[in-house]
């Protein structure tokens, strides 16, 4: 499942903006594609401009199946859970689903537009990783998608600590308790 980034797609401003994650969505969807798979896209707004903006990139139809926002935004969330892996360019989201210990492939193809685009910025990591490249060659979208594939939920988890991913990053707190914690202590809540 792809992350999307949102209305802006279709926006003339930003059309330079996303010709790399154009040319990474074409090799994306050809590259699932021959081994036997759609790429799903989750969408960000609530219009159909994004859908017809990915409608359009793709040479056949069927290689993409877009699932429109829903309302409740808890729905994405059930989303990230239910794919087998997410991938994306610079979304919080893929952060998020990291901090879970879910399969996620990062593509920050858009580094060149400033250094928050990079993998784990401000933290300072190289160009590629094991799941996270700057490129959208169809190489290292296979090496970063084999990666993924192979790797168990615990062995990814053991690899982000050795990164310091949870500290540099994003920690999840399940339950938020250390947010409830601190707002009780300061009186926000009882």
């Amino acid at each position: 499942m792809y992350i999307s980034k949102g209305s802006k797609y279709t926006d003339k401003n930003f059309q330079n903006f996303f010709l790399e994650e154009i040319k990474l969505l074409k090799n994306l969807s050809n590259y699932l594609f021959k081994k036997g798979e759609i790429l799903t896209i989750a969408g960000k707004s609530f219009n159909n401009l994004e859908k017809i903006f990915f409608k359009n990139f793709c040479e056949e139809k069927k290689k993409i199946h877009f699932i429109k926002r829903n309302v409740n935004r808890m729905n994405t969330y059930k989303l990230l859970h239910q794919a087998k892996i997410i991938l994306g360019t610079d979304s919080t989201m893929l952060y998020e689903g990291l901090s879970k210990g879910l399969k996620v492939c990062i593509f920050r193809v858009r580094k060149k537009y400033h250094l928050s685009r990079k993998f784990g910025w401000p933290a300072y990591y190289k160009e590629k990783g094991r799941f996270w490249t700057h490129s959208y060659s169809l190489n290292e979208i296979e090496r970063v998608i084999s990666y993924i594939n192979k790797i168990k939920k615990n062995d990814l988890i053991n690899y982000l600590e050795k990164i310091n991913f949870f500290n540099n990053v994003l920690y999840y707190d399940k339950g938020n308790k250390k947010f409830i914690m601190v707002a009780k202590k300061i009186g926000l809540i009882n």
